[in-house]
């Protein structure tokens, strides 16, 4: 047996048992984009969370800024931490859940003022995070 064949049967097997080091994980917004929206309607946000088994998802983050100009200011739309199935948002008519490896985000009565980037973080035990974004419009708009 040569060296490298040597090396590779014995380090291979010591990579397989760091968890996480070689599996990141990725949450990806499930709705087409852009999304457009009739204002006084309901916006559905859908993101699919993929981890490995070893990885405990910490807190989840929905956020929306301007899809465009010079004063992109972030606003926080909810945060919520894994183990709570339902949270309330930063505003009353702003709901999100999390089922399994899905969180939704839901805002009744969508106004002009809620087009945007929104976007959705998922920070992990470790304080690692990963966000999945989504451009959302008002509908007739291009």
């Amino acid at each position: 047996m040569d060296l490298q064949c040597f090396l590779c049967w014995k380090v291979v097997p010591l990579l397989l048992l760091l968890p996480g080091r070689f599996w990141c994980m990725k949450v990806h917004i499930l709705n087409e984009q852009p999304v457009h929206i009739i204002p006084g309607s309901k916006l559905v946000l859908t993101a699919r969370i993929e981890k490995n088994p070893w990885e405990e998802v910490s807190t989840i983050t929905w956020a929306r800024e301007p899809e465009t100009g010079q004063d992109r200011v972030k606003v926080t739309l909810a945060t919520c931490p894994a183990k709570s199935p339902n949270c309330s948002g930063a505003r009353p008519d702003v709901q999100m859940n999390l089922k399994q490896q899905e969180t939704t985000l839901q805002i009744n009565r969508y106004s002009i003022a809620d087009s945007g980037e929104y976007s959705v973080t998922v920070i992990d035990r470790s304080g690692a995070n990963t966000t999945g974004r989504c451009i959302v419009r008002e509908y007739g708009t291009i």
